[in-house]
């Protein structure tokens, strides 16, 4: 593989799993949910996020195309909870909205990267 594309691949990783512990921590530990549905919904934020570790585990070459859009969901979330929230929150949301946005960028890039390295074939 590139050199570029391992590098880009580090940054997706170390991006994600910062992003990963954000949540997980902001939402299990720092302000744990209080009712059966915010439960429900605080797992599933974090449930969509595990989705992609897998294969991005394995270096499977188009989990970056469809997990930047997963992403998406998260620098959304953040600037909404920068904006609303005080204190500690915001530095949560601040450390989401700058780990999905490297995640997305490295993520664009890896799959350009993904895009030129696989073979083309032509239809007949």
């Amino acid at each position: 593989m590139n050199e570029k594309f391992k590098r880009w691949h580090r940054i997706c990783l170390v991006s994600y799993f910062v992003l990963l512990m954000t949540v997980a921590i902001w939402y299990l530990v720092q302000s744990p949910p209080k009712y059966i549905y915010s439960t429900i919904l605080s797992l599933t934020y974090i449930g969509i996020l595990i989705a992609p570790m897998f294969f991005l585990l394995k270096k499977i070459p188009h989990v970056y195309a469809w997990s930047s859009y997963i992403m998406l969901i998260y620098f959304s979330h953040a600037i909404i909870e920068t904006w609303s929230n005080d204190d500690i929150e915001r530095i949560y949301a601040i450390i989401e909205l700058i780990s999905s946005s490297v995640y997305f960028i490295g993520a664009t890039i890896c799959a350009g990267y993904v895009k030129k390295m696989t073979p083309k074939t032509d239809p007949e």
